[in-house]
């Protein structure tokens, strides 16, 4: 389908109708004859599926019908198979329903060419990277040889996403924001030259917007995220879900498996994702940080000092043996509080001395209005330090404002009724003198000097109550039930 403009769409109806044609065929509903037709047309199509007998028939064909979509001839040889294992008439249906899809447009050899000879000229690039970056379906990623032409060769091969765009330009939008000046200009002519061909400069200027942010974002360190997403059914039951950024680089965090656990059961759960990660990790020498993606009502759970094989001799304690900060998971799905979020962290990472604006607990509504137009009138206070812990009440308001203002990076104490003094000359100490971006190790340093007291001085000691809130607004994860996805990433 073609759009005003003359540009290729997707019809997602249309292939929602598709999809109700396709789970109909004898050889997509029984398993049997599912696991043959799914094996057929990823041979065909040079393309490897999981196990298809673990899928139901629906789940099947989206699965086919987008792989056939992402390759210029896929749907030619979706309907060959039909035809094969189902007769003419089913194919000739099918073809009537799956229309032409979002066909991405046919270049011209010599201009493929000349887009070769400029990449041929560049100096290596890190590929897996590259390949990150471009977000693409295929996972794991195929192999591919010869460089960044050889990729560039394997997506022309491949359909255009919903917005029309080739994969094919998306690539060279990637390398374009990662090389020298000279040759980013002549990739981004070639860009401009054939979206301007086939009609597409405007989902050409909009991608080039997010990848330029993307790349000129600071990498971002490994990290595992965890988020405790509570169960809108009031079971009381909390959803688990993960995600591992793996080596230092661009924010691609791999989502893992779901896990749903009541409160008291959440510590076991995150062991368990650790566990996993360490495991798997590419550069196990890397530091690593954990990340808790928190309800406001979970925000001041003891998360830092959740062990790993609790009960053993073997057990870790993780705020001892990784940075381990918290974040606030209704900021991170309210998208209309992101740009001043965005603004107050940039501001945060690429200043001087840490600001902070420090919280007074006097009960009085008053006073927290005062202390939130404070904040509002002084973009510089970047980072907020609470008088109490972020339960419910004053401390909790306090951080909320906070946050709605833009706030990343906060700390308090969790207890009741903390030394208030000790607890400030600990704080001060924390957040003056050296680099805001050594702050989560200080923090995990004064985790390590409570660890070591005894008896009641360890409970005393405030690195065993600390909790620092460290929300970058890069550093994005796509929850199931909905918000915005991720762009660029920093340390």
């Amino acid at each position: 389908m073609i759009d005003a403009a003359g540009s290729p769409i997707r019809d997602h109806a249309r292939d929602a109708q598709t999809v109700d044609f396709m789970v109909e065929l004898e050889s997509i509903r029984d398993p049997g004859s599912r696991s043959s037709f799914v094996m057929t047309l990823g041979d065909a199509l040079g393309q490897a599926f999981g196990e298809s007998n673990r899928t139901t028939p629906r789940q099947a064909a989206v699965m086919m019908l987008n792989a056939a979509r992402r390759q210029v001839d896929g749907i030619s040889v979706l309907a060959e198979i039909i035809h094969m294992y189902e007769g003419p008439s089913a194919k000739e249906r099918f073809l009537i329903l799956a229309d032409a899809g979002s066909i991405a447009p046919v270049m011209r050899n010599e201009h493929c060419d000349e887009v070769r000879r400029l990449l041929e000229a560049l100096p290596p690039l890190d590929e897996r990277i590259l390949w990150r970056a471009m977000d693409l379906e295929e996972d794991p990623r195929p192999i591919v040889v010869g460089g960044p032409m050889g990729i560039f060769d394997y997506l022309l091969s491949m359909n255009a996403g919903p917005d029309g765009l080739p994969p094919s330009l998306l690539f060279i939008e990637q390398v374009a924001a990662r090389v020298d000046w000279k040759s980013a200009q002549a990739l981004s002519a070639w860009n401009d030259a054939r979206a301007l061909e086939f009609n597409l400069a405007a989902q050409l200027a909009e991608i080039r917007s997010h990848v330029r942010r993307q790349a000129e974002a600071k990498p971002a360190d490994p990290c595992v995220i965890v988020m405790f997403d509570p169960e809108p059914d009031d079971s009381g039951m909390i959803a688990v879900r993960h995600w591992v950024h793996r080596a230092l680089g661009p924010w691609h965090p791999e989502p893992g498996p779901v896990r749903h656990a009541a409160e008291t059961d959440l510590e076991d759960a995150v062991a368990d994702i650790i566990q996993s990660a360490e495991a798997c990790w590419e550069t196990p020498e890397t530091p690593l940080r954990i990340e808790f993606v928190l309800p406001y009502s979970l925000l001041n759970m003891d998360v830092a000092w959740f062990q790993t094989r609790r009960g053993t001799v073997q057990a870790k304690t993780l705020g001892l043996r990784y940075p381990v900060v918290v974040r606030s998971l209704e900021r991170m799905q309210t998208r209309d509080i992101h740009p001043p979020w965005r603004q107050r962290w940039n501001a945060l990472m690429n200043g001087g001395r840490l600001r902070c604006h420090w919280h007074v607990l006097t009960g009085s509504e008053a006073n927290l209005e005062l202390w939130h137009a404070q904040l509002a009138s002084d973009r510089s206070l970047t980072s907020v330090v609470l008088a109490g812990p972020a339960t419910t009440g004053p401390c909790l308001d306090a951080l909320k404002v906070a946050m709605a203002e833009g706030v990343g990076l906060a700390l308090w104490d969790r207890r009741e009724s903390a030394p208030g003094d000790v607890v400030r000359q600990v704080i001060q100490a924390l957040v003056t003198g050296s680099s805001v971006h050594e702050l989560p190790h200080k923090v995990q340093r004064i985790r390590e000097n409570a660890s070591l007291e005894l008896g009641t001085s360890r409970e005393q000691h405030t690195g065993r109550h600390i909790t620092l809130l460290w929300d970058d607004p890069n550093r994005l994860v796509d929850n199931e039930r909905g918000h915005t996805p991720f762009v660029g990433g920093t340390a």
